[in-house]
């Protein structure tokens, strides 16, 4: 019995939904029907939407195929089939070549199924690397030209939009109709999208609440749709530097938005949290607490993260009831909210300063992509928008060095009116970890709730859990906490 892998790849995405790996696997099916003897291994490799003119599938499956055959994983006489030799690679021929013969010289046969061609050693001795070095030549040109046509399509596009207005024709996305123009029922769900992220939620929240909307205009939206929107010029109008859209937003609103999904960028993601003290409430050690349940007993109280992790890695080891933390943030709500109202008084210099971090950021994005085109091919429309950009990021920068030097700093916060934040506890636990608030429990049952204003070390309230007893053979403890300023003592 002869060994087989096989391999299938394309290079779009939108090639998921055409027949390119139906046509691959019914040539891989024929094949095999047709040689008994053979006899495919367990595992296959695919690459599906991988370009092969830009070798990305040496990361993906045919990377770690390699690295099998260099290590000896199966062995020699093995066949390896695809469809035809550009499902390998479509990059320069030398690179090409290199890779292939190091396929055939670990022993391993590569069988076209498009030509019913096999390449081993005995076959290019014969002269089949002359076919090889025929057929790697060809596929890496028809990529070469297929670019370049592809990128001076979108050069011709974009000048016809920078100097006469007109849209390019390409699938819009949902807040447009098929002309490109605004569909005003979705512009109110595209606004609360950008400020429910600048509030301080995240993307899988705000796509949840958006497909609970009462419209029920967005029943299918989800995270990745919700990221795509957020980084999209085309919501303030622009596509490649041109307005030709409606916009949909306020411009500053949509900047600001840049800046925030670059901070957050370099930020660890977190899980969606269910319970509001989730983020606020915080261990001595720094970590968050979690809030496990005793559904038997019905009692929900704290745990340290990193305890329950590594018990050595903090030695606080007290549980605080979930209803504590419910009493002292009330006991606190004319402070957090207070410090909510400040965070909210954001001068003007301020906005406009980060709206501009966030524009510089959306503008460097596009000169790398432009200085990654113009490693594959030069084109005047390629090098006209690289000066375009260029310009605009130097002036951008300039404006904000000026305005950096007279601007007073406050905290990054945005929201509508104080009722709406008040009543939507997603809405205002995002909002108070942004604010920094935090309540801390340490090993002693101190429990500390921390408000910070602007521009001081805010106000620091304090509380002692004590443990409590049964009372008149009462069958469940009581618990009692003391306001260590007052010496006033409650009980829960």
């Amino acid at each position: 019995m002869t060994l087989a892998v096989s391999y299938l790849r394309f290079s779009s995405s939108k090639q998921r939904l055409g027949t390119s790996e139906e046509r691959q696997e019914e040539l891989l099916v024929k094949y095999l029907k047709k040689n008994p003897h053979i006899t495919l291994h367990s595992k296959s490799f695919k690459d599906l939407g991988l370009s092969a003119y830009h070798s990305k599938q040496m990361e993906g499956d045919l990377g770690a195929f390699l690295e099998a055959v260099q290590k000896g994983e199966f062995p020699e006489g093995t066949l390896l089939i695809v469809e035809a030799i550009d499902r390998l690679g479509r990059s320069e021929a030398s690179e090409m070549l290199n890779v292939l013969t190091g396929i055939i010289r670990a022993g391993i046969e590569i069988v076209t199924l498009e030509d019913n061609m096999t390449y081993n050693r005995e076959s290019l001795n014969g002269g089949g690397i002359y076919i090889l070095v025929g057929k790697v030549q060809a596929a890496h040109q028809y990529s070469e030209r297929l670019s370049t046509r592809i990128i001076a399509s979108w050069d011709s596009k974009r000048k016809k939009a920078k100097e006469h207005g007109i849209r390019p024709i390409f699938s819009h996305p949902f807040w447009l109709d098929k002309k490109g123009d605004l569909k005003e029922e979705y512009q109110p769900l595209l606004e609360r999208m950008f400020k429910d992220y600048l509030s301080g939620l995240g993307q899988t929240l705000i796509a949840e609440r958006l497909r609970g909307d009462s419209s029920g205009l967005l029943p299918k939206i989800n995270a990745k749709t919700v990221k795509k929107t957020l980084a999209n010029p085309l919501v303030i109008g622009l596509w490649e530097g041109a307005e030709v859209y409606p916009v949909a937003i306020p411009k500053t609103l949509f900047y600001r938005v840049q800046g925030e999904l670059t901070k957050r960028s370099k930020k660890p993601k977190v899980e969606p949290r269910s319970l509001f003290f989730s983020g606020i409430a915080k261990c001595e050690c720094g970590s968050n607490l979690s809030f496990p349940t005793d559904y038997q007993k019905g009692y929900t109280s704290s745990r340290c993260n990193t305890r329950s992790r590594k018990k050595e890695a903090c030695g606080n080891n007290r549980s605080i009831a979930y209803k504590v933390f419910e009493y002292v943030h009330e006991q606190n709500s004319f402070h957090w909210e207070w410090m909510l109202r400040q965070h909210r008084q954001d001068n003007n210099d301020e906005a406009e300063l980060q709206a501009l971090d966030g524009e510089i950021a959306l503008v460097k994005s596009k000169l790398k992509n432009i200085e990654k085109a113009l490693e594959r091919v030069v084109t005047d429309g390629l090098l006209d928008s690289l000066e375009s950009f260029q310009k605009d990021l130097d002036s951008l920068e300039g404006k904000r060095l000026l305005l950096e030097g007279g601007s007073s700093f406050s905290v990054d916060f945005i929201t509508d009116e104080e009722e709406p934040l008040l009543a939507d506890e997603e809405l205002l636990r995002a909002s108070l970890i942004k604010c920094g608030y935090k309540i801390v429990c340490d090993s002693k049952g101190i429990v500390t709730v921390y408000t910070n204003f602007c521009g001081t070390d805010g106000i620091e309230s304090t509380y002692k859990v004590l443990k409590g007893f049964k009372k008149n053979g009462a069958a469940a403890y009581k618990t009692r906490i003391e306001d260590t300023w007052s010496r006033a003592c409650f009980w829960l």
